[in-house]
């Protein structure tokens, strides 16, 4: 076991950081460290709003300084369906890990450039699909 906390950003102030990003802060082995949102000032709304306690969380108004904070490590990405393929390839060609609202992409081709990207970056793609871990699955 260890100690480690893998560090998220998340890209976009969607409603679903209402349970991300407490969950998130919950977790022993996850950290928050950054959101973006493309509306200016609604990421630092957002993490008042869902995560006041949190300190030290960067707030970005553009989803690419998210990208580029070197501190992020895996990214979560609820952006909508069409944008999902292009920020999750975009995620991984910065070396950042990716889980994506489903679904990760609208079409076999994008899933096939993102998984030959995840591969030749050596990172790790999933699509949030909650279901998957349901004891009624195992």
């Amino acid at each position: 076991m260890t100690d480690r906390k893998l560090r998220w950003g998340i890209l976009g102030a969607a409603r679903v950081n209402e349970r991300l990003m407490p969950a998130i802060v919950d977790a022993s082995n996850a950290e928050l460290v950054a959101i973006a949102s493309r509306r200016p000032g609604a990421a630092a709304e957002t993490l008042a709003k869902y995560a006041p306690q949190q300190q030290g969380v960067r707030t970005y108004d553009k989803l690419d300084a998210l990208l580029d904070d070197a501190q992020v490590e895996a990214v979560y990405l609820p952006l909508a369906n069409h944008e999902h393929a292009e920020w999750a390839l975009r995620a991984i060609q910065h070396g950042k890990h990716v889980l994506c609202e489903k679904p990760m992409a609208l079409t076999v081709a994008d899933i096939e450039a993102i998984e030959a990207a995840a591969r030749q970056h050596k990172v790790t793609v999933m699509e949030g699909f909650m279901y998957r871990f349901h004891p009624q699955h195992a």
